[in-house]
């Protein structure tokens, strides 16, 4: 009878664990690693980050549906979310523009938003750009591209400064207008001219918006074989370690 008893408290804690640890990962926090460079400079390929999903508010389980929501993404969120195209897939990009937006991509490659540029600093020197000021460490490494064929800055939305990339070659998504409709978002990758975002397949529904990108907390430049969130132990980025996200 004491073992039956033992064997149901164990079974009870076990399982009320689980739904602990299901309950903290569904409603509070999810890891995700990058899987692109869209994201270079502020997201690496490999980079393992934290997404807070109860920023937004809380969804009925396994479901897309809202419970509650007290938040909606803001401009210069950096957020997760799945694919509009693919299901079961899932991306990472920067918040640009909000419901009612009207983003305008110039001829300049300046970004637009409701008549009024976003806010840019030209950083001429790779020195300069990779040890701008309370900005976190770079190295000549962490970019897939030339440094020579690209343009360096920085820009403020919503006073949150962040580095942008862009190939001084590629002017090809210049001279584009985009109205954000209700219930959406417009997002755009970092690394301008290597990323997928809504200048090509359009606008982002919030609903499929997983959670808001906090922090890096492991970081390598390869996995181990079979498994993309296992990091090979030789090659971590001990510099990146649990860097905030802006």
């Amino acid at each position: 009878m004491r073992k039956k008893t033992t064997a149901k408290k164990s079974f009870s804690s076990f399982f009320g664990a689980l739904i602990l640890i299901l309950g903290f990962r569904w409603i509070v926090y999810e890891p995700f690693v990058i899987p692109s460079g869209s994201m270079i400079p502020t997201l690496l390929i490999n980079d393992h980050v934290i997404v807070s999903k109860y920023d937004f508010g809380i969804r009925i389980p396994f479901t897309s549906r809202w419970l509650t929501r007290w938040d909606a993404p803001r401009r210069g969120d950096i957020v997760v979310f799945q694919s509009v195209s693919k299901r079961n897939y899932f991306m990472v990009k920067r918040v640009i523009g909000v419901a009612g937006d009207k983003i305008e991509l110039a001829s300049d490659e300046t970004v637009v938003v409701n008549g009024t540029p976003i806010p840019r600093i030209n950083i001429n020197s790779f020195k300069e750009y990779i040890n701008y000021p309370k900005m976190y460490s770079l190295n000549q490494l962490d970019f897939e591209d030339s440094i020579e064929d690209l343009n360096f800055f920085i820009e403020e939305q919503s006073g949150n400064q962040y580095r942008v990339l862009q190939n001084k070659l590629n002017k090809d998504w210049s001279g584009k207008v985009f109205e954000v409709p209700e219930g959406n978002v417009f997002v755009m990758g970092d690394n301008r001219d290597n990323s997928a975002d809504s200048r090509y397949w359009g606008y982002l529904p919030v609903d499929n918006i997983v959670g808001r990108v906090g922090s890096v907390w492991l970081s390598c430049t390869d996995s181990l074989a079979g498994s993309n969130f296992l990091c090979q132990p030789s090659t971590i980025r001990w510099h990146r370690f649990f860097h905030s996200i802006r």
